[in-house]
């Protein structure tokens, strides 16, 4: 009986032995599989973190090309308003030019000159007298600036010279200095 019992208990022992080995390779499994996958899951957190920098590098281009867009529209309105001021311009130099060509106005000395041509030759002098007026009258205003320039100039040498010391209290020094050096 001893003997079966020892037999029973042994077998029960090596039965438990292969269970308990069972478990620990169950273990190293479970453990090697929870190593594999936090590896995976570190990988796909750098990936989530590496695409999330790579959303927020993607939404800022896209609010600067937003940008460039709306100042191509704004450019391109400048644009056509600036070329339809050229044609306005062309148009009007275009106008000139042509008016240029064909003389409408015509000055009222123009027809003197053949009617009363001693009444003409009045108006000339008159016209040179009034552009030598003229020359004169420029000239006087800067002779005037200039005289202006010299009086300020006199004034600030006047007041110059007379924060100088004179000249009998230079020699009062120069007498006390040298009786002192005596």
């Amino acid at each position: 009986i001893i003997m079966s019992e020892r037999d029973i208990l042994e077998s029960q022992l090596v039965h438990r032995n292969n269970d308990l080995d069972t478990l620990h390779e169950k273990i190293k499994t479970q453990q090697s599989d929870l190593r594999r996958g936090e590896c995976k899951y570190q990988e796909h957190m750098a990936e989530i973190a590496h695409l999330s920098n790579g959303l927020k590098d993607l939404i800022s281009e896209k609010e600067e090309l937003a940008k460039r867009v709306q100042d191509c529209n704004e450019l391109t309105k400048r644009c056509t308003a600036l070329e339809n001021d050229l044609v306005r311009e062309k148009a009007k130099n275009k106008a000139l030019v042509e008016e240029l060509g064909r003389p409408i106005n015509i000055h009222r000395w123009r027809y003197l000159e053949n009617s009363d041509p001693r009444r003409y030759e009045m108006v000339k002098k008159v016209q040179k007298l009034q552009k030598r007026i003229i020359e004169t009258v420029d000239k006087l205003a800067e002779k005037d600036q200039l005289i202006d320039e010299k009086e300020k100039f006199y004034i600030e040498l006047k007041h110059a010279i007379s924060r100088q010391p004179k000249i009998e209290e230079v020699k009062e020094h120069l007498e006390v200095h040298q009786s002192n050096l005596k």
